[in-house]
C-alpha cells in the first residue's frame, strides 16, 4: 500500500522551512525591474504605493510558486522511491506487465511547447533504449489540474499524460489521490506552527516596503531610474 511516510514528511517540510528562509532573508537584497515599474505606473496607473505592493507580492508568489513545484515533483517521489537513471524520466513504474517512464510537472500551466518537446524526446528515447521484458511507455505526470485544463502541446507530440487526481491515483495504485495529498501537505504545515513566522514576515514586508520607497519615491511619483536598492 503506497502512503505517505517519514520521507514525505520531511520533503513537505524542508520546502516549507526554505519558504520562510526566503521571504525574511533574501527580500532586502530585492532590485525591481524597472521596465516593470514603467508599465505599472504608465500602463495600469498605479501610484507609488500600489506598484510596491505588487512588486513584494509578486517577489512572494514567484518564490513560493517554485518552491512548491519543486516539493511537488519529490512529494510524488516518495510514493515511488525508485529512480531510473534515465535522461527525461524522474521516475519509472511497472504496472500490469508495463513499465512506465515518468516525468513529473507541478501544474497544467507549467506544461508548455518547450518542455514537451524536451520531454517527449527523451522519453520516447528512454522507451527505445528499454532492455527489459516488459513493454515501455512515456507518461507526462501533472500533479493538479484537469484534462480541461491541461493545453495541446501534449497531444501535438503524441505524449500520453495524467492530471490531478487520476495521475495521483495511478502513482500510488489507487492508494492516494489528489486530496490525500492536499490534507498532508496541510497537516504538516499545522504540525509546523507559523506564528511567529508571520509576524517576522510581516515585519520584513514592512522593512522592504520603506527601502523601496526612500530609493525609488522621487516628490509624488517612484523614479524607476536608480540602479540598486
Amino acid at each position: 500500500m503506497a502512503t505517505f511516510g517519514i520521507e514525505s514528511k520531511s520533503v513537505v517540510v524542508n520546502t516549507l522551512k526554505r519558504i520562510q528562509k526566503n521571504s525574511t532573508s533574501r527580500n532586502r537584497d530585492m532590485v525591481p525591474n524597472p521596465f516593470l515599474g514603467v508599465v505599472m505606473s504608465e500602463v495600469f496607473g498605479f501610484d507609488g504605493e500600489r506598484a510596491i505592493r505588487f512588486l513584494i507580492d509578486s517577489r512572494f508568489e514567484r518564490s513560493i510558486v517554485t518552491s512548491l513545484g519543486f516539493m511537488l515533483q519529490k512529494l510524488c517521489k516518495t510514493l515511488l522511491p525508485e529512480g531510473t537513471g534515465v535522461a527525461g524520466a524522474d521516475v519509472q513504474l511497472e504496472v500490469e506487465g508495463h513499465v512506465y517512464y515518468i516525468q513529473i510537472k507541478s501544474g497544467p500551466n507549467t506544461v508548455d511547447r518547450d518542455i514537451c518537446e524536451n520531454i517527449s524526446r527523451n522519453l520516447f528515447s528512454a522507451c527505445l533504449r528499454h532492455g527489459g521484458d516488459h513493454p515501455a511507455h512515456p507518461l507526462l505526470g501533472i500533479c493538479y489540474g484537469t484534462r480541461a485544463q491541461v493545453n495541446p502541446w501534449p497531444a501535438q507530440f503524441n505524449l500520453p499524460y495524467k492530471v490531478g487526481e487520476e495521475f495521483w491515483r495511478f502513482i500510488s495504485e489507487g492508494d492516494v489521490g489528489l486530496s490525500d495529498a492536499i490534507n498532508f501537505v496541510k497537516d504538516v504545515a499545522r504540525d509546523m506552527g507559523f506564528k511567529d513566522f508571520r509576524r517576522d514576515i510581516a515585519q520584513s514586508t514592512t522593512t522592504l516596503r520603506n527601502n523601496l520607497f526612500d530609493t525609488y519615491m522621487a516628490g509624488d511619483s517612484l523614479d524607476w531610474s536608480q540602479e540598486t536598492l
